[in-house]
């Protein structure tokens, strides 16, 4: 009966199962952001030590994409998810349940690592599935993507105000969200069994693996999206630190409720725009695009932080969302198109470089905030926002079919 299901209708069904796994990566990976607080508390660090929390993940970035650079399209993508599915059900539940500090950091490093993984072995198989079309699929794995990052704030919100369970609760009740995810689709794999693709696709098992990254950084485009992602790794610290600013500087008016509310309107924001990207893809120019979000964006920040009154952060926060959601997506398909037969090996070189610069960005940032201000702390990161529009203006070259 199983065998009757046609390639269409598999490639339906996995690609549902990777929309599904981006949602549960984007929701424990946006977590962290709202629990800080809690979890600094609760492990009694302050700012320069929690730091631990940020560079634990990022290490396991740096460690798994130096892995997927050189072996992740070799292997089989279906199957592989589902073995990912299960570690990282593993590793939230340890961290939901460490006692110490230091098994925390390992589990949490353990997460970056395969959290990570499936991020990119998403992406790029929803690349292989869908070739030419890739631009369109991709922006709706992100847009999930996007749903998950505006929900988690809230769901930690129901969580620690409505359940009255500590920021523990979140990181266990995510990790049995991706069991009963990974049991599911290891059924699936096993009964309908995996959709064909293209042929190029199929013979990459032979032919990946001897593109090097000194051969892509040759490319200058190539070049221009993997410094793009170091400057918007140093950019990211700022929503990223953002309820953690609140709790430091004020938070008899900025309460939990509050921050994760403004936080909920940043996410929000990028779920419409990532809504909208999958319509609208054909006719934006993504490099303008780029150029143009890059600019609004480090205006909206440095605003909030200037005026900093709550609806002015609600409003701008959601502006910027809606602006600079679809950014990521363009990038990655910018990525994709650039080596279409190595998507997963080239999303992986810039995800190292965006690793590298958020394990230096995080310790240096929280020191300054800890010893000299945390305002100047989070302006920091506006200057690399706006760097990134010197990349796309004068370092990416505009093919012409763009």
């Amino acid at each position: 009966m199983y065998k009757e299901v046609s390639n269409q209708a598999k490639i339906k069904i996995f690609m549902v199962y990777c929309c599904v796994m981006m949602f549960a990566f984007s929701l424990s990976s946006s977590m962290y952001s709202s629990l800080a607080p809690f979890i600094i508390r609760h492990y009694g660090a302050t700012l320069t030590e929690s730091s631990l929390f940020t560079i634990s993940s990022s290490i396991g970035n740096l460690l798994i994409n130096l892995l997927i650079i050189r072996l992740a399209d070799r292997y089989d993508k279906a199957r592989l998810l589902a073995i990912l599915c299960f570690i990282i059900t593993a590793a939230l539940l340890v961290i939901g349940s460490a006692p110490a500090m230091g098994l925390y950091l390992i589990a949490n490093c353990v997460n970056g690592m395969v959290g990570y993984w499936i991020d990119n072995l998403t992406t790029a198989y929803v690349s292989d599935l869908y070739g030419e079309q890739r631009g369109r699929y991709i922006g709706i794995l992100y847009t999930l993507f996007a749903v998950g990052s505006a929900v988690a704030p809230t769901f930690n919100t129901i969580v620690l105000e409505v359940l009255k369970i500590d920021w523990s609760g979140s990181y266990k009740i995510t990790g049995f969200f991706f069991l009963l995810t990974a049991i599911s689709y290891f059924l699936i794999l096993l009964l309908v069994k995996k959709p064909s693709v293209e042929a190029s696709v199929e013979k990459e098992a032979e032919e990946v693996g001897k593109l090097s990254i000194s051969e892509m950084i040759r490319s200058r485009n190539m070049l221009a999206l993997i410094v793009s992602g170091i400057t918007m790794a140093f950019y990211g610290y700022f929503s990223g630190m953002l309820p953690t600013y609140f709790s430091f500087t004020n938070p008899d008016v900025y309460t939990t409720a509050l921050r994760n509310f403004i936080l909920t309107c940043y996410t929000v924001g990028q779920m419409v725009s990532r809504f909208l990207y999958i319509p609208l893809a054909p006719r934006l120019n993504p490099i303008k695009y780029l150029r143009f979000q890059s600019l609004f964006c480090t205006v909206c920040s440095l605003t909030c932080l200037l005026v900093d009154k709550p609806i002015v952060w609600m409003v701008l926060m959601f502006a910027s969302g809606v602006i600079s959601g679809s950014a990521y997506t363009m990038t990655i398909v910018l990525t994709c198109d650039e080596y279409p037969d190595h998507s997963s090996s080239a999303n992986a070189a810039t995800g190292f470089a965006s690793g590298i610069a958020y394990l230096v960005a995080t310790p240096i940032m929280n020191l300054i905030a800890d010893n000299v201000s945390f305002f100047v702390a989070m302006v920091i990161p506006i200057f690399f926002g706006f760097a990134t529009y010197f990349i796309y203006q004068f370092m990416y070259k505009e093919k012409k079919h763009a």
